[in-house]
């Protein structure tokens, strides 16, 4: 988990080589290159300028008696009988997520660098020096007399890519055994070994940055590097090998596919995971499937048929029109989306997410959801409408309570008593075609508390039954919309009273940004690529810090310092959701996420410089949220795989361990204190509504319902004692807000 990260800037390359047996794209070509432009190519990395090839051969020879582990290129061939067809040793996934040219080839014929005019690729094509060298690299050789069909290149021990400073990722689970200059081959510039603990180690050289040390274990499809041009290389790209660990004798991870036997006999087999180059991406979920619902849809689906080497983490579910996103763990095949308005057509596409990234399936099949017999009743202005069109008789209906407790009763007659309005033109009973409205609303206002009761009287036997209304003592103002359309939930920070910061990913993927200050000011676009909910946090008086997952899923961060806004930096990772970020001092950050194996990683920084990753353990099955209400102080909350909201804190001596907050949840919380030993948790709660509970430093108080109508996780900022501001996204996409006087 000790990650870091650049934004890939993908710059194919148009070589005429042999590729992979997938037909390879090609990408942008760098300013200044047109058509087939010299390729980006390397020197022999074992070569230093001037040595013969046999003085080097004789040279690498030699090493090889320094230790049983020396790396040295063109080891003696040790073949491993037993690995053949051994479907175990398939482990390896690609070092990267998107399709790359590869620039030379693995040489089957001499991979130890004693030239014999002839490249042989695993599948048996050969090229040869005397059909004709490519006139901008001598050792490629074309397959066919004067030919462009060029491979490249004679001696060459690995494969390289044309990554231009992208990211590079672990092909497999496995332990840093080298991260820098290898003293040995110094013309592999700046390198990264990692031993995968079962005979074979992987080398990623020629690297402009290098995110791990040694002894640290690495995950599938973590980044560990930059590509990049150091060593004896002629263009920045990635050279990829694989070597028999005891050995150190190189071999091709393609193994031998070409007629008759392999030119070079050590190689073991094919190690790619499945027997292919896979990306460690998972392949698409398939069979999405939709039904209708009231305001609401569900949707199922074929889990992928590869999961990209690493479990699911988690599926996406997202309506079009509208973007509504519905998250569900990675053990499940189907999800309930609400939020949706009645009479509109919807289709959804479901996306898995791996440790790695993210796979799109195509749309599911039309559905338009439509009013049930059941309306919704809700605490914020909601009309509850019975329509009698179709009744033969007088007729029974019903009111859903979902803000309070999720049942549905049947009545003939509404009262209420607390803090409400109704308009009731139906009577006492519905007839048919009485078309009649009963309408409830609940309105909290700032003077007054939210307390009362909706009493729904049955239908003929039974006694009333009546579900109070929680809030005693506290005022929670009436809630207001303001604009937009957001494609995220919100982010908040506050730097002083009476100062709000919302941030949100807007329709084009870019952070958008609105502020309160003595009124509410126009959203404004910040630019960038994030694919998640924003996370905002202040430390100062004009100091903002905003951290998302980016789009290439590594941890992305801009700072706001009074006078303007500072330019987007990458600090890597590997994202499956979005962070929480909090701070409990000047220049003191700390970010939390939830790692693949579902426990609460976290990363700080002291003013001066970020740590790397650690993991603080638990298990997860949201994001955290994170706030601290005083120096050295930390609370950190995050649903539980058993659905129950968890808390554990830092009180600046260390971690205690994790506490049940309870309730019964499918998404994440919101945390926010405004004082020491105060502690307000907020959460998406049944039918859309808000949920609370809270912490007086004596102890948990119950969960109970603030009403609203929200589609998505609620965010917390406090700017002073007694003073709780809570965002969410509404039912049309816009902002929604409420807040605690």
């Amino acid at each position: 988990m000790r990650t870091n990260g650049f934004l890939a800037s993908v710059f194919g390359v148009l070589v005429v080589t042999s590729t992979t047996p997938a037909p390879a794209s090609a990408g942008t070509l760098p300013p200044g290159m047109t058509g087939r432009s010299v390729a980006f190519t390397e020197k022999p990395e074992n070569v230093r300028p001037g040595p013969s090839a046999t003085a080097i051969h004789q040279l690498a020879a030699l090493r090889l008696t320094d230790a049983p582990a020396a790396r040295a290129k063109g080891a003696v061939p040790s073949r491993m009988a037993a690995a053949q067809a051994d479907p175990t040793l398939q482990f390896l996934t690609r070092p990267y997520t998107t399709w790359h040219d590869i620039t030379s080839v693995f040489d089957h014929c001499n991979p130890d660098y004693s030239t014999d005019g002839r490249v042989c690729k695993f599948d048996g094509e050969t090229g040869l020096r005397s059909n004709g060298a490519d006139p901008s690299f001598s050792l490629a050789y074309a397959q066919t007399p004067g030919g462009r069909d060029y491979l490249s290149y004679d001696g060459h021990n690995g494969w390289d890519y044309s990554m231009y400073y992208e990211n590079v990722l672990a092909t497999a689970p496995g332990s840093v055994t080298l991260a820098g200059i290898d003293s040995i081959n110094p013309c592999f510039g700046q390198t990264i070994l990692i031993d995968h603990g079962n005979g074979f180690t992987t080398r990623y050289a020629h690297l402009s940055a290098i995110y791990v040390r040694v002894g640290d274990p690495v995950s599938r499809g973590q980044v560990i590097a930059a590509s990049g041009n150091t060593g004896c290389s002629t263009g920045p790209h990635l050279h990829f090998g694989v070597y028999i660990t005891s050995s150190w004798t190189a071999v091709d991870p393609w193994g031998w596919t070409g007629p008759g036997a392999d030119p070079w006999p050590a190689d073991p087999q094919n190690l790619w995971l499945t027997g292919y180059a896979q990306f460690p991406l998972a392949s698409a979920p398939t069979n999405v499937l939709a039904g209708a619902g009231n305001a609401a849809a569900s949707v199922s689906w074929t889990a992928p048929s590869f999961n990209g080497g690493t479990p699911i983490a988690s599926y996406n579910v997202t309506s079009t029109p509208g973007g509504i996103v519905t998250t569900v763990q990675g053990t499940s095949t189907s999800a309930t989306v609400i939020g949706l308005t009645n009479g509109t057509a919807y289709t959804f596409a479901v996306t898995a997410v791996n440790a790695v990234g993210a796979s799109v399936s195509a749309a599911s099949n039309s559905v338009t959801p439509a009013a049930s017999a059941l309306p919704v009743a809700s605490l914020s202005q909601t009309s509850v409408n019975f329509d009698t069109q179709a009744m033969a008789s007088t007729t029974t209906v019903g009111v859903q309570v979902v803000d309070l407790s999720g049942i549905a009763l049947s009545i003939n007659g509404i009262s209420a008593t607390g803090d409400y309005s109704q308009t009731n033109n139906c009577g006492a009973t519905l007839t048919p075609l009485a078309n009649c409205t009963i309408n409830l609303t609940f309105r909290p206002t700032a003077t007054g508390s939210r307390t009362g009761s909706l009493t729904i009287t049955s239908n003929g036997a039974g006694s009333p039954q009546t579900v109070a209304l929680s809030g005693v003592g506290e005022t929670w103002v009436r809630t207001e919309t303001l604009g937009g359309q957001l494609a995220s939930g919100p982010g908040v920070a506050s730097w002083g009273a009476g100062r709000l910061d919302v941030f949100a990913r807007g329709g084009d993927n870019s952070l958008i940004h609105k502020w309160y200050s003595n009124g509410w000011w126009n959203w404004e676009s910040l630019g960038g690529i994030i694919i998640s909910d924003p996370a905002a946090v202040s430390w100062g008086t004009g100091r903002i810090d905003i951290f998302a997952r980016g789009g290439d899923n590594a941890l992305w961060h801009r700072a706001y310092a009074g006078s303007g806004w500072g330019a987007w930096e990458s600090l890597g990772g590997i994202l499956t959701s979005a962070p929480a970020v909090a701070s409990w001092g000047l220049g003191r950050l700390d970010v939390f996420m939830t790692g693949t194996d579902n426990a609460l990683w976290h990363r700080g920084f002291d003013g001066t410089t970020w740590q790397i990753w650690e993991s603080l353990g638990g298990g997860l099955a949201s994001r955290p949220a994170a706030v601290s209400w005083g120096s050295g102080r930390i609370d950190v909350v995050a649903r539980g795989l058993d659905n129950a909201m968890w808390h554990r804190w830092y009180d600046g001596g260390g971690w205690f361990d994790w506490e049940s907050v309870g309730g019964q949840f499918a998404t994440s919380p919101s945390v926010a204190s405004w004082g020491p030993g105060r502690l307000d948790v907020f959460a998406y709660g049944g039918g859309g509504t808000l949920v609370h509970a809270g912490y007086d430093a004596t102890g948990w108080r119950a969960w109970r319902s603030l009403g609203g109508r929200i589609i998505s996780d609620p965010t917390a900022v406090s700017w002073g004692p007694g003073r709780v501001d809570v965002f969410a996204v509404a039912p049309d996409a816009s902002l929604w807000h409420t807040w605690l006087n």
